[in-house]
């Protein structure tokens, strides 16, 4: 037996009924994430909106990207590659989070700012005509 017979390859093709059952999911729930940007739901509506958007990737990954019938490695990868950008954005909302804090000790740029506005101007000083 050959190694090209061993690694046998072969295409996984969904039926229509599926693409056209995953394409009716998403349509629905575009018109969810629509409905929550008329809704007025206050500070939850991001939680809402993300999560509609989360189920939505995932069905786009795992149907129109075959992610499902795919290979281990492959799942491997995207999920690991998703865990890397959740903590890209776990670090940029706590920087974002924390721009406001004013540490006196560090002497940062705000209380740098609010010294500058507080404070008076220097007066000017007299200006000296040379001695013929």
């Amino acid at each position: 037996m050959s190694s090209e017979a061993a690694v046998e390859k072969r295409e996984h093709v969904l039926p229509l009924g599926t693409y056209l059952k995953v394409y009716g999911a998403l349509l629905i729930l575009t018109y969810i994430t629509v409905q929550v940007s008329l809704w007025d739901l206050g500070d939850p509506a991001i939680f809402v909106a993300m999560a509609v958007a989360i189920v939505k990737a995932t069905l786009v990954a795992l149907y129109f990207m075959h992610l499902r019938y795919d290979s281990g490695f492959n799942r491997f990868v995207f999920l690991g590659s998703l865990l890397f950008l959740i903590i890209f954005f776990v670090f940029t909302l706590i920087d974002l989070g924390t721009r406001g804090a004013v540490i006196e000790e560090q002497g940062n740029f705000v209380l740098r700012d609010e010294q500058a506005r507080t404070a008076r101007p220097p007066a000017a000083a007299p200006t000296e005509k040379p001695a013929r």
